[in-house]
């Protein structure tokens, strides 16, 4: 007796149940040299499934509320950034929703978090009618940001002290 090959096919189905947090920066995750005012885009904030996959408007708050989409509303900050631009939101059935633009300003040189934590679910029918209300929370976001020092891009004498000296002969 000998084994027989086989072949298995496996099918990962995309939950349903929001599970996480998770992001996508518009602008890419490519390397900004830090100024006074630092731009990052817009930071698109959508819900995964407990394996990350996006949900989409599929997005539900529970397997006993299934036949309605949920509104997820959240709040970004940092301890350690200064961060302006649209800093909360609402997917507001879709899933996801975008931040818009996100400056850092005058970051300083370390290591920063900017964390993104649920605020509220709301579920809805079709005509937007409340259905229910909820403040349990998808598992929080951190975004990690490390703040270096830039490549110098040139150098400029600012102010020429003037040196005075005199020439002695030993005399």
């Amino acid at each position: 007796a000998y084994i027989q090959p086989a072949i298995q096919l496996i099918q990962l189905t995309p939950g349903t149940i929001g599970h996480q947090w998770r992001y996508v920066l518009a602008d890419g995750e490519d390397i900004r040299f830090a100024d006074a005012s630092t731009p990052l885009g817009d930071l698109k904030i959508y819900v995964g499934d407990v394996s990350g996959s996006a949900l989409g408007d599929a997005d539900r708050f529970d397997s006993a509320t299934s036949a309605y989409k949920v509104w997820r509303t959240f709040s970004c900050s940092s301890a350690t950034l200064t961060l302006v631009g649209t800093l909360t939101g609402d997917t507001q059935g879709a899933g996801e929703a975008t931040l818009s633009g996100i400056t850092l300003t005058s970051p300083t040189l370390g290591a920063h978090t900017i964390s993104c934590v649920s605020t509220g679910n709301t579920w809805k029918d079709e005509q937007l009618n409340v259905i229910g209300t909820s403040t349990t929370a998808l598992q929080a976001l951190d975004i990690n940001i490390e703040v270096t020092a830039g490549a110098p891009v040139g150098f400029a004498i600012t102010s020429s002290p003037r040196l005075a000296y005199t020439p002695s002969l030993g005399v």
